[in-house]
């Protein structure tokens, strides 16, 4: 059994509401892949998916946002990465499932290098890392911004954030959705190798750089953060639901 013998893949990019302005340079990146994916499913607003993607029917609208004031960013992320993940396992049948922000911009060979690695790695999970968003050239992260996973994986934990609490019904740090996915998945390495006995893969989850995505923001000579439309970015931005 080698699950690297296909390349056939389709994306999911879940996208906020307020989050227009990286969607054109997102949207190049993906017409300039090669190979194309089968599908991108998208969770969004109508008015965003109709105004960026509803011209090729390429794009699928999986889902709309949901505009539930009392969940949090972190669970809102959960929410729509459990309504991709649902959609790629039970209405797609391709082998593999690329995540991206939405303020991820890909290139031509970004799929194909990911992929090459994967099967150079023997992995079921690459996460390659995006420049962060807090100071330029500080470090790259590996969270779900640019995923490339199997799908014998791809539904193996749900999405789900947690917190921490710090006593009195004091709430402090959450634990988001990426970190919480690929915690478990790590951590349960050794029960999937017991459900696979017959492939043959070296880890489940690799992480690297090996090759290039933008993240679709912008310094000032502080090392604070705007959008391409010179706007500031709040990192801890209330929801705008």
């Amino acid at each position: 059994m080698d699950v690297w013998d296909t390349e056939e893949y389709v994306m999911a990019i879940p996208i906020r509401p307020y989050d227009k302005w990286p969607l054109p340079m997102v949207r190049a990146g993906i017409d300039s892949l090669n190979p194309q994916p089968n599908k991108i499913g998208i969770v969004t607003t109508n008015e965003i998916f109709d105004g960026f993607f509803s011209d090729d029917d390429k794009f699928v609208l999986v889902a709309e946002h949901s505009n539930y004031q009392h969940l949090s960013r972190s669970h809102h992320c959960a929410r729509n990465r459990t309504l991709l993940a649902n959609w790629f396992g039970n209405k797609r049948d391709e082998e593999w499932l690329w995540w991206i922000d939405s303020d991820v911009r890909v290139f031509e060979n970004t799929f194909i290098d990911i992929f090459n690695e994967t099967k150079r790695k023997k992995c079921l999970v690459y996460k390659q890392g995006i420049p962060s968003r807090t100071k330029p050239c500080e470090r790259n992260w590996h969270g779900h911004g640019c995923v490339l996973i199997h799908r014998i994986v791809a539904n193996a934990v749900p999405y789900i954030c947690g917190e921490l609490w710090m006593g009195d019904g004091v709430r402090n740090k959450k634990i988001s959705e990426d970190n919480c996915f690929f915690g478990v998945v790590k951590q349960s390495e050794f029960i999937i190798r017991q459900g696979l006995p017959d492939l043959d893969f070296k880890r489940t989850v690799v992480q690297g750089n090996v090759t290039e995505v933008l993240h679709c923001i912008e310094y000032d000579g502080e090392g604070r953060i705007f959008s391409s439309e010179g706007y500031e970015w709040e990192e801890d931005i209330k929801c705008l639901y």
